[in-house]
């Protein structure tokens, strides 16, 4: 609307052909004073100040060095502190880093060396956890989001993206009845899926405590061991679900004992779990893709909070699985039905008295020795 724009535009050019740095805020309005009583309220503040810190442009983080150390770096002039933490913390495989600031505001530090894998972690900046702004890698979780990174070598080439032929990971959104709210899960569908007519075995792939049904396909890397295996003929091709096992339960607070009233809210949220895979994810999956479902072709797999002793026996009770892996339960193994756990091996039974206490009927026969690897399954229809 001003008459005069054109000069300015004419000044501009001006000004960049000298190396003039310039801002240029167009606003609406006429040449009159109601434009510039505007104009005088929004550059003023800009007079006279420091201009704002801008990060160094080859910022890299994270950096995994030749000896497998990692460093890690955050642009955060103004911080007082900043630490990084990560699952191989918790592994025992290294401490939390407090970091160091340079003269740039480059907060770093190295860990390490570390053991070949894929790993999480997060940043602390005076006490509020954030991801990593320079690392895409994020997974997801229940309540947080971690940032990603691999340490590379043989260790674990079976979860490497190498040339095979891929399948896929689709994210499946359905009406659950149990929560009445819209639910995901993700599915792989193996190599040649889509252009087939075959049906397949379905792996129900449950995750742990604090994820959710992503966790399997990002930092679980699902996706390529499955291809990896079909590729190399060590495993037969299967459709994998991963579904949402968070359900709503009390929180959980490390080192403070469970009250029976909290005790009782779990068992509920494990209950629901079974009804929400039992009503509403196999349904779903059986009427939208090519699976098998008789029994024998159904597995279900679970670590930590998924393989909790109630689910396990549900599963099994109702005949749903005809095999069953879980590693690393975090439930009693000896009330976890027959199973195969990959950090001690075959469950061990209850004492007799034990299980005469508790009324329950004969258990079925121990499992078969499990076959040598991170996690096996349980042979036969009998779980």
């Amino acid at each position: 609307e001003d008459p005069r724009m054109p000069g300015q535009l004419d000044l501009m050019d001006k000004l960049k052909a000298h190396g003039i740095n310039y801002a240029w805020f167009p606003t609406p309005g006429a040449h009159e004073w109601k434009v510039w009583r505007h104009a005088l309220a929004d550059f003023a503040p800009r007079l006279f100040v420091e201009p704002a810190p801008v990060a160094p442009a080859n910022l890299k983080s994270p950096e995994v060095l030749s000896d497998r150390g990692v460093t890690f770096r955050l642009f955060a002039p103004r911080a007082g502190e900043v630490s990084v933490s990560g699952d191989w913390v918790a592994q025992g495989r290294g401490a939390v880093g407090k970091m160091t600031r340079d003269a740039s505001g480059v907060w770093s530090v190295t860990v390490g060396p570390l053991v070949p894998d894929f790993y999480s972690y997060a940043f602390t900046v005076d006490g509020s956890r954030t991801v990593d702004p320079r690392n895409a890698m994020i997974k997801q979780g229940e309540a947080s989001i971690d940032s990603m990174f691999l340490v590379d070598g043989p260790e674990v080439a079976f979860a490497a993206t190498i040339a095979v032929p891929h399948g896929r990971i689709q994210v499946d959104w359905y009406k659950s009845g149990v929560l009445d709210k819209l639910r995901s899960m993700h599915v792989y569908t193996p190599p040649g899926y889509e252009t087939g007519k075959e049906k397949y075995p379905v792996l129900y792939l449950l995750h742990g405590g604090g994820d959710e049904d992503s966790g399997w396909s990002t930092i679980g890397r699902a996706g390529f061991i499955l291809d990896n295996l079909i590729a190399a003929k060590k495993a037969k091709p299967m459709i994998v679900v991963m579904p949402n096992g968070s359900m709503p339960r009390p929180p959980f607070v490390p080192g403070v004992q469970q009250t029976p009233e909290v005790n009782r809210a779990n068992l509920e949220a494990q209950r629901k779990f079974v009804e929400e895979l039992l009503q509403n994810v196999i349904p779903n999956v059986e009427k939208s893709y090519r699976v098998l479902t008789n029994r024998e072709s159904r597995a279900i797999a679970g670590l930590s909070r998924s393989a909790a002793v109630r689910a396990v026996r549900s599963f099994a009770s109702q005949g749903v699985p005809g095999m069953l892996a879980v590693p690393s339960p975090a439930a009693n193994c000896a009330i976890s039905a027959r199973c195969w756990r990959s950090d001690r091996g075959p469950c061990r039974r209850r004492p007799p008295a034990a299980r005469a206490a508790r009324r329950r009927p004969p258990a079925p026969p121990p499992c078969r020795a499990a076959p040598p690897g991170p996690a096996a399954a349980a042979p036969g229809p009998s779980v």
